[in-house]
């Protein structure tokens, strides 16, 4: 599938962007994303960036890149949000990694009522620039 190779692409892009190990991904083809409405999520428990199989199958290559680098956004947060609790050397401002560990503790998930709620968080929003910026990056790159 071609859009597989975009998924993977856009992993490695992100782990190399920015400067992690790149993690694995599964697509939900039971349909659990899809009564949600979200296109896809990471899991920080399995470590796992899930993709909604019926988004997939309509998003086009630039969506599926820009679905991924946020997802991988969040797979950063959550490393530097593990460092911290360690003692170890963080690459981002300890308060505003403080703030993703509030936030990743009581996170609001997306749905059709709570757009708002959802993109304030600050979490998001950092995932939302990187993944604009990074896909900026990409078609400069292609182009």
């Amino acid at each position: 599938m071609e859009k597989e190779k975009y998924i993977e692409s856009g992993i490695l892009i992100a782990a190399n962007e920015l400067d992690i190990e790149p993690v694995d991904y599964a697509i939900d083809y039971r349909g659990v994303l899809k009564d949600n409405d979200i296109s896809g999520l990471y899991d920080p428990v399995k470590n796992l960036i899930i993709l909604n199989s019926d988004w997939l199958n309509e998003a086009n290559n630039n969506e599926i890149l820009l679905v991924v680098f946020h997802e991988m956004r969040h797979v950063y947060q959550k490393i530097q949000i593990d460092l911290l609790r360690k003692g170890s050397e963080i690459k981002v401002d300890k308060q505003k990694v403080k703030a993703w560990e509030s936030e990743f503790s009581f996170y609001t998930i997306l749905n059709k009522s709570n757009i708002k709620l959802y993109t304030d968080q600050l979490i998001e929003k950092d995932a939302i620039d990187f993944s604009k910026s990074l896909l900026n990056k990409v078609i400069v790159w292609i182009s």
